[in-house]
């Protein structure tokens, strides 16, 4: 499971299905993949159920992702409907052919540009950015992005 703090008293974890997908991408490809990501948000955590796939409307190449803003809206459509309104858009996430990841300047500006723009009543986004070893978690808030601190406990 992956669990990341976002404070003393909030987590953020991923569930198993949205893993699955995230090891399906994290192979060094020819191109960089993504999508978006979609769970629920309750007082003490964040929980991300889905990760989208990539799909042929996305633009991708070597060292870029771009993902197709009708197709991803059309998914967090569909998923708001199919939870009666509990499940939503919390966020990105593409791969990078790093072993460890970081994100770009262009990722950073995305994310904050995602969460200003957003008409939804979350303050914040989640970004991550695989790479073939180390990830690279963090969220968006206040008009900043920090990294997230993995937990490898409960009591962490």
């Amino acid at each position: 499971m992956m669990t990341y703090r976002i404070d003393a008293t909030r987590r953020l974890r991923f569930d198993e299905a949205a893993a699955r997908t995230f090891d399906a991408y994290r192979t060094v490809r020819r191109v960089e993949a993504g999508g978006i990501l979609l769970g629920r948000v309750y007082a003490s955590e964040i929980v991300v159920e889905a990760a989208t796939t990539p799909n042929p409307a996305d633009r991708a190449g070597r060292f870029f992702f771009d993902r197709s803003h009708g197709v991803a809206q059309a998914a967090v459509n569909a998923a708001w409907k199919a939870s009666e309104g509990e499940q939503l858009y919390l966020g990105e996430w593409h791969s990078h052919p790093a072993k460890v990841a970081e994100p770009s300047g262009r990722d950073q500006q995305m994310i904050l540009n995602n969460l200003h723009d957003a008409k939804m009543d979350l303050d914040f986004l989640v970004l991550l950015v695989l790479g073939t070893r180390m990830d690279w978690v963090g969220l968006a808030q206040n008009g900043k992005l920090r990294r997230l601190t993995r937990v490898t406990t409960p009591e962490e």
